[in-house]
């Protein structure tokens, strides 16, 4: 006795039957083929971060670990998984790409140019990989959303326009997230307390270097005084550093 599925398939027409099994092997294809695909970057991303903390340089990503659960979840065939895929993908093309863009808005042209002629390698290597990512998270992004993977999802019950799984609602927390850094960031970086932390740098490295803010923490203390942790770029055209700062006002 065929089981119930196995019995409907050889209920069908033959070609009909074909068609079914090449649809669902598509879909499969797509799953591992994106997969495998986030399992390799996000390993190659571990082992850079690993790389970067035993030479200690400053290295942030999010991807790595991530990346590399959902490249598993994804090879098995876990069409769920495509839902929160798709939306971080959305999120991520849009927010990256938007900080691209707006980067050198916070950033002195004269800094960027000096990065450029003192280390043209290593610029030219974070270009490169950036416009990998935007385009790998936009394979990505309409590998998942293809009809075919949709189809799927419908036949396991799954929403494929439920509310994560639209592109839009990635792309539109990706907006809020620039609008909420193009708001913040000229005030914390250009502001009272930005100044302060460069006067604080000038005394560490001494005259000869212009100075730009490049991270800033505020913290409120007990007392009523605010604790600030900041680092500063001195930077002129034979060297760059990053100055660690900390004071209270």
């Amino acid at each position: 006795k065929l089981p119930k599925a196995q019995w409907c398939k050889s209920r069908l027409p033959l070609s009909l039957s074909v068609m079914l099994e090449k649809k669902m092997n598509e879909h499969e294809a797509i799953l591992k083929k994106v997969g495998s695909a986030l399992i390799v970057v996000g390993l190659i991303d571990i082992a850079f971060m690993v790389y970067c903390i035993a030479n200690e340089t400053i290295y942030s990503s999010s991807f790595n670990i991530f990346a590399v659960i959902v490249g598993i979840l994804l090879y098995r065939g876990g069409l769920k998984t495509t839902k929160v895929v798709t939306f971080f993908s959305a999120f991520f093309l849009t927010g990256m790409g938007g900080v691209i863009f707006i980067f050198p808005l916070f950033t002195p042209p004269d800094l960027l140019l000096t990065q450029i002629k003192l280390n043209p390698l290593s610029s030219a290597g974070y270009f490169v990989f950036a416009i990998f990512l935007l385009l790998f998270l936009a394979w990505i992004l309409k590998s998942l959303t293809s009809p075919v993977i949709h189809e799927a999802m419908a036949q396991k019950g799954i929403n494929p326009k439920s509310f994560f799984s639209r592109p839009r609602t990635g792309i539109i927390c990706g907006i809020l997230l620039l609008a909420i850094l193009g708001v913040t960031l000229p005030l914390l970086l250009k502001g009272e307390t930005a100044e302060m932390a460069k006067t604080e740098a000038q005394k560490q490295v001494g005259e000869g270097y212009m100075l730009s803010v490049s991270t800033i923490n505020i913290n409120s203390n007990f007392n009523g005084k605010t604790n600030v942790y900041a680092v500063v770029t001195a930077y002129n055209d034979k060297e760059i550093k990053q100055v660690e700062v900390q004071f209270e006002k």
